[in-house]
């Protein structure tokens, strides 16, 4: 018997263990709406999955928001994702090659790493785009189950994401040759169910022991958006919802409530003030913005300005940029006025080094952070990287290069009574 399937049966005989610790976002993440310096975010967290974790966009943005958020912290995020892994130990047989079993090399990830958050994406290739089995979903129980045993033996928390959609478009049947199967190369049609039948055992099995991110409720409205030919991987628009259902979730991206007493613009009609703000602006991070995400971005930037002092009845102005005017009533500012979709697209003086910030993540991910994947090991063919050596001096000027940007964006804005 393969020792793949000696494990599955093991992990599902051992069950979970659940443990004693009850995860909640707050333990980790600071919820204060101010978003003040934070002591309590975990120093380490790793992304385990496959081909879509492997490539990375998702975890880029979530760690561009939280670097954005937090300037003060100084952990790190590592992508140990690999392109056609499983949790179940399956793999096609047309697959050129055995696919990579998560299990093969989670013991010494977790020694090396040493992460106190592990988010966990696996499902895609687990059913080995096949109908729906009870032996196949069996397997992926098994092997998710005995990821969470071994993450949490560690100590470390967990976040479970539920495998993303197949984005198959119509419904045409697969034709497959006399004796082929399905595979990757040619998927069962309605493989998204199976997909979906994995994320909803997973938010049954765990709801209140670990987050779990529906990442396939969160794409679902947006295939036509997030994929093209390739029905398997999202692409950036797609790893933006990614990114942003992972921080809802979490509650890492609360809105950021600024108070400011503003009786100067009362008294004499007009007042100078100023307040920061983490910008994620999308220009930045897609190649074409486009508005059917203005919602989703402009909910990353979310400030919510309150002018105190002054009077419901008169009109006030806010003016955050030439170009860029707000206009209300008193008793809409003194309740609250979003300022999210104008701060999205606003030019700052601190967008440079917001840029550097970018590139540098991408950078250290493409180099670093592949360099240790395959130092630690894997045995999946084909995954290139940087020796080591060189790949340590990225990480070295990536962490200096963090402690040296200066991210908080202070806009001075002017208040003006208009009548």
């Amino acid at each position: 018997m393969p020792k793949a399937e000696l494990n599955r049966r093991k992990f599902l005989k051992r069950g979970l263990h659940l443990g004693t610790g009850f995860f909640i976002a707050s333990q980790f993440f600071a919820e204060s709406a101010e978003a003040k310096p934070i002591f309590k975010f975990p120093p380490k967290i790793i992304f385990l999955g496959d081909s879509i974790t492997m490539a990375g966009g998702y975890i880029n943005i979530f760690e561009f928001y939280i670097r954005l958020r937090y300037p003060n912290w100084q952990g790190e995020v590592l992508n140990m994702g690999l392109s056609s892994e499983t949790a179940s130990g399956l793999s096609e047989p047309a697959h050129p090659f055995p696919r990579p079993y998560i299990h093969n090399r989670l013991r010494n990830v977790l020694r090396i790493t040493k992460p106190d958050l592990v988010f966990v994406c696996y499902g895609m290739n687990c059913g080995i785009y096949h109908p729906f089995a009870k032996e196949r979903f069996d397997a992926y129980k098994a092997g998710m189950l005995g990821l969470i045993n071994q993450v949490e033996a560690t100590g470390a928390k967990l976040v479970l994401c539920t495998p993303p959609p197949f984005a198959h478009q119509g419904s045409p049947k697969t034709i497959l040759d006399a004796n082929e199967d399905y595979s990757y190369a040619k998927p069962f049609e309605a493989y998204d169910q199976v997909l979906k039948g994995y994320g909803t055992w997973l938010q049954s099995q765990f709801k209140g022991v670990y987050p779990v991110v529906d990442l396939h409720a969160a794409l679902s409205p947006y295939k036509d958006l997030c994929y093209g030919k390739d029905i398997i991987h999202p692409n950036e628009y797609g790893h933006f919802i990614m990114a942003h259902a992972i921080l809802n979730e979490l509650q890492i991206n609360k809105v950021k409530k600024v108070k400011i007493k503003a009786k100067e613009a009362r008294k004499s009609g007009r007042e100078n003030i100023d307040f920061d703000f983490a910008q994620i602006s999308p220009q930045l991070i897609f190649e074409r913005p486009v508005e059917a995400l203005q919602a989703e971005v402009a909910d990353l930037n979310a400030v919510e300005l309150k002018l105190k002092g002054i009077k419901f009845k008169e009109v006030y102005e806010l003016d955050l940029a030439p170009d860029v005017k707000i206009r209300n009533t008193g008793k809409a500012w003194r309740k609250g006025v979003s300022l999210a979709t104008e701060l999205a697209n606003l030019q700052t003086p601190t967008a440079q080094s917001i840029s550097q910030l970018w590139k540098a993540i991408e950078n250290k991910r493409a180099e670093y952070d592949r360099a240790l994947l395959n130092e630690i090991g894997h045995g999946r063919p084909g995954v290139e990287s940087v020796p080591f050596a060189e790949a340590l001096e990225v990480k070295k000027n990536f962490d200096e290069q963090m402690k040296r940007l200066s991210l908080s964006n202070s806009i001075n804005a002017v208040v003006e009574r208009i009548s």
